[in-house]
């Protein structure tokens, strides 16, 4: 405990009473402490386990130790210290809650026992700086990159630029708690804050990594022409699909010569008839692959779209329960 006197010697001020008391302004015992000049710092451990929204109790003991219990009791006036919020000065961080007061008996190394007069000043923090500069922009940041790796607007090539936008938020989060860390002491465990940020940057990971996954699945669907299964349909739509799609052979069944085709007196020629006839069997057979091709592609992309919206729905509602298990 340091003791600083506030009021220079030369400033300090006495008065004489009518029945014979001198007040000074000087602090000693047995003076009040409404007339003393004296600033005591003390120091107070802080435990910071619910940073931004924690509570100190510092106790703050005064007694004569140079004289025993046997010689000296030292007793507090009340247990509980009143006063209004003007009367107490302190910062824009802190907040005076209450001040209490209680006597102990306290031993010695020597076994010798002091009395002495324990007051339990309890400290509340402001958290509304916290909350306003890194706790709520660190919400909206993990809820903006969210909806911008899961919206489902767009395809291949544009799921590229999601998995960028994912990472370029990782980092901004992970600065995030930088300055968490040196806003804090070095400490074994992280404060509540410092959790909170873990686990936005936890949940943006999580989505970036589940868009990788999602990216490398689409893009090998979409170029060897994978059929999907139909129970993956079922589930992500919950109906069947309307259009069946047959996953037994890529090439669909080419078409029968029709018997009854008419013939052109200009095409006597069988051996270019038959000609003819493969042409246009290899090119209907052509279209209806491609067709085939393309309503898989389209198949793939609504089922990839509707993981896009689950993930977007599951991820939201994670980011949505961390913020509110960490803000108070």
């Amino acid at each position: 405990m340091k003791l600083d006197e506030v009021m220079p010697i030369e400033e300090r001020m006495a008065d004489l009473r009518y029945d014979g008391t001198v007040r000074i302004s000087n602090p000693s015992i047995g003076q009040r402490w409404q007339y003393s000049a004296i600033q005591v710092t003390y120091p107070c451990p802080l435990r910071i386990d619910s940073f931004p929204y924690d509570v100190q109790v510092c106790n703050l003991t005064i007694g004569p130790w140079n004289f025993n219990n046997e010689e000296v009791i030292v007793q507090s006036s009340t247990n509980y210290i009143e006063g209004a919020p003007q009367q107490f000065e302190g910062n824009s961080e802190w907040e005076l809650s209450s001040i209490r007061a209680y006597s102990q008996l306290q031993p010695d190394s020597d076994e010798t026992i002091y009395s002495s007069v324990v007051y339990q000043i309890e400290l509340k923090r402001k958290p509304v700086y916290y909350v306003l500069v890194i706790q709520a922009p660190t919400f909206i940041m993990t809820t903006l990159t969210i909806f911008g790796i899961f919206t489902p607007f767009s395809n291949t090539p544009e799921r590229r630029e999601k998995v960028t936008l994912g990472l370029n938020m990782f980092v901004s989060i992970s600065m995030m708690l930088n300055l968490v860390a040196d806003m804090m002491p070095k400490a074994s465990r992280l404060p509540l804050l410092g959790n909170y940020i873990l686990a936005q940057i936890f949940v943006c990971a999580g989505a970036v990594l589940v868009s990788i996954v999602t990216l490398i699945l689409h893009q090998r669907c979409h170029t060897r022409c994978l059929t999907p299964p139909q129970w993956l349909i079922r589930f992500l739509f919950c109906a069947c699909c309307k259009k069946q799609i047959h996953p037994s052979s890529n090439d669909p069944p080419p078409y029968s010569v029709c018997k009854e085709t008419p013939t052109v007196e200009i095409l006597e020629n069988p051996e270019l008839l038959e000609t003819v006839e493969k042409a246009t069997i290899a090119l209907r057979s052509t279209i209806d692959r491609l067709e085939h091709e393309d309503d898989i592609r389209l198949t793939w992309i609504r089922v990839f779209d509707r993981i896009d919206m689950v993930c977007l729905i599951a991820f939201q509602l994670l980011n949505v329960v961390s913020s509110t298990l960490f803000m108070r």
